[in-house]
C-alpha cells in the first residue's frame, strides 16, 4: 500500500473539485496532467506503483493522512464528486441505499416490473434491522411512492430516490 508521503509525491489534489494532477512525468503521462481515469462507469481509478487506487479513497489519505477505516460515500454524483465535501464514511449498507437506480428496469428507483403476474410492478426493500418487505402494485408511480416513503423513513441522510 503507498504511503502518505510517496502520495503527496507523486500527485496534487484539489480538495475543491476533487481532481488529482500528476506532480512528475510517469510513463505517457507528464506533470500537471489529469490522473486517472473511470473504468468503465465506476468510480475514477489511479495506478500508483503497480496498483490501482479509487481516487475517492485516495482524497481522504490525501487530506487527512491516514487511510478511511470504512466505506468513503460519494453525497451526490458527476462534476466534483470527488471534492473532500462530497465525501462522507458509511457503512457498506448505507452506500448501497445512496446507488442510482439500476438501467432498465423502471424509471423509479426500486421499482422492478414482475412479468406474468397480476400486479405488475413490485418494490422489494430491506429494513435495516433485516426484514424484507415485498409488495407488488398494479401502478408504477404506486410503487414508486410507496419505495419512496419507505427510503425516506428508513435511509435518513443516504437516502437517494433518482
Amino acid at each position: 500500500m503507498i504511503t502518505h508521503q510517496r502520495l503527496l509525491d507523486l500527485l496534487a489534489y484539489d480538495p475543491e473539485t476533487g481532481v488529482f494532477t500528476w506532480r512528475v512525468n510517469r510513463g505517457g503521462m507528464r506533470a500537471g496532467q489529469e490522473a486517472g481515469c473511470a473504468l468503465g462507469d465506476r468510480y475514477c481509478q489511479i495506478m500508483l506503483d503497480y496498483k490501482h487506487y479509487s481516487a475517492h479513497r485516495l482524497s481522504v489519505f490525501y487530506t487527512t493522512g491516514k487511510w478511511p477505516d470504512a466505506v468513503v460515500d460519494h453525497i451526490t454524483y458527476g462534476e466534483n464528486s470527488d471534492a473532500v465535501s462530497n465525501l462522507r464514511s458509511a457503512t457498506w449498507q448505507q452506500n448501497r441505499w445512496n446507488t442510482p437506480p439500476k438501467i432498465g428496469h423502471s424509471k423509479w428507483k426500486g421499482v422492478t416490473y414482475d412479468k406474468g403476474r397480476t400486479k405488475c410492478w413490485k418494490i422489494t426493500f430491506k429494513l435495516p434491522s433485516g426484514p424484507i418487505i415485498q409488495k407488488r402494485f398494479a401502478d408504477e408511480r404506486e410503487a414508486a411512492e410507496e419505495y419512496m416513503f419507505l427510503a425516506l423513513e428508513h435511509h435518513g441522510e443516504f437516502v437517494r430516490l433518482e
